[in-house]
C-alpha cells in the first residue's frame, strides 16, 4: 500500500473513531486527534503527514458543597393538609411576586356557579436562607379559607409549611 493510500485510510479510520468516540461528562471528545507537527520520532514520522495523538479529558469535579440549591422560581403544589382539606397551589416568579390559589371548592366545567370555588391571593416573597418568607397584598375571601403561612421551611427538594403539629408539604411541579 502507498504512502498516500496510508495517510488516506488512517484519516477515515480517524474520522470514525473521532465520529463515533466515547465523550467527556461535559461532552467533549476523547477520541484521537489529529496532528501535523514535526516534533521527531516520539511523535511518528517527520514526513509533515497527520499523525493520530490521544486526548484525555479532565474529570468532572462534582459541585462543591453537594447537589446545586433548588431554584425557587416555578410553581408548586401542596395537598390536603391537616385543616386544610383542599389542594393549594403557589407560583414564585422571579421578580420577587407571588400568586397563590386555593382549591376550595373549584366550580366544575361548564356549569354556572355562584362563586369560583377558588380563593386566590398575590404578594411578594423573599429567599432569607433555609426559609421563604410571603406577605400576602392581595387577600381573596372565601369560605373556610386557611390563611396562607408567612414562611415556608426550605428542605431539601421541598417547601414546608407547619401547620400546628402538621408539616404540610409543597413539591415543585
Amino acid at each position: 500500500m502507498s504512502l498516500a493510500a496510508r495517510s488516506i485510510s488512517s484519516l477515515a479510520v480517524l474520522a470514525l473513531v473521532t465520529a463515533c468516540g466515547p465523550s467527556s461528562p461535559k461532552g467533549e471528545s476523547t477520541a484521537p486527534t489529529v496532528s501535523t507537527a514535526q516534533s521527531g520520532p516520539a511523535s511518528g514520522p517527520t514526513t509533515g503527514e497527520p499523525v493520530a495523538t490521544a486526548t484525555t479529558a479532565a474529570p468532572t469535579a462534582p459541585p462543591p458543597g453537594g447537589p446545586a440549591p433548588i431554584s425557587l422560581p416555578g410553581k408548586w403544589s401542596s395537598p390536603s393538609c391537616g385543616a386544610r382539606k383542599y389542594l393549594r397551589e403557589l407560583e414564585l416568579q422571579r421578580s420577587g411576586r407571588f400568586q397563590s390559589d386555593d382549591l376550595v371548592s373549584p366550580c366544575p366545567a361548564n356549569v354556572a356557579c355562584v362563586w369560583s370555588g377558588i380563593v386566590h391571593r398575590e404578594g411578594t416573597w423573599t429567599d432569607a436562607s433555609q426559609t421563604l418568607k410571603l406577605v400576602v397584598d392581595k387577600d381573596g375571601s372565601g369560605p373556610a379559607v386557611a390563611a396562607l403561612p408567612a414562611s415556608l421551611e426550605l428542605t431539601g427538594s421541598e417547601l414546608i409549611e407547619a401547620q400546628g403539629s402538621e408539616r404540610c408539604s409543597y413539591r415543585k411541579k
